[in-house]
């Protein structure tokens, strides 16, 4: 197992737990990849209109339209269960700075609701 390929594409989060680094393998990935509590940067729901927000680190780069600029995290708005609204983070603290900022666009109070299995939010 120990000469597995690395991925160009695939990233994990650093010892601090926010730094995306690249994975030094698939497995290293998965490891980061299986514990979704690891990876939220923030949850929140607004009982009354099933609205919500949901930002996550999401394991592989993605680009919007900037090749220089991967973006590492998602926040998805939803509109129960239903994504109406992406956006794309290239930090942790991007990632959380837009949940906040769209928590607040959308009329979703934060630090109230957990997620489904307990999550704690930002």
């Amino acid at each position: 197992m120990d000469n597995l390929p690395v991925i160009a594409n695939l990233w994990v989060l650093a010892e601090d737990g926010r730094t995306p680094i690249q994975a030094p393998d698939v497995l290293a990935w998965g490891d980061c990849m299986e514990d979704y509590r690891k990876r939220q940067v923030g949850y929140d729901v607004n009982p009354e209109t099933g609205m919500g927000a949901s930002t996550v680190f999401y394991g592989m780069a993605r680009f919007g339209g900037d090749v220089s600029k991967p973006m590492f995290f998602e926040t998805m708005v939803f509109d129960r269960n239903s994504p109406t609204f992406i956006r794309l983070s290239q930090t942790w603290e991007e990632a959380e700075q837009t949940h906040m900022a769209l928590c607040a666009v959308y009329g979703i109070p934060t630090g109230v609701t957990e997620h489904i299995q307990g999550v704690p939010n930002v």
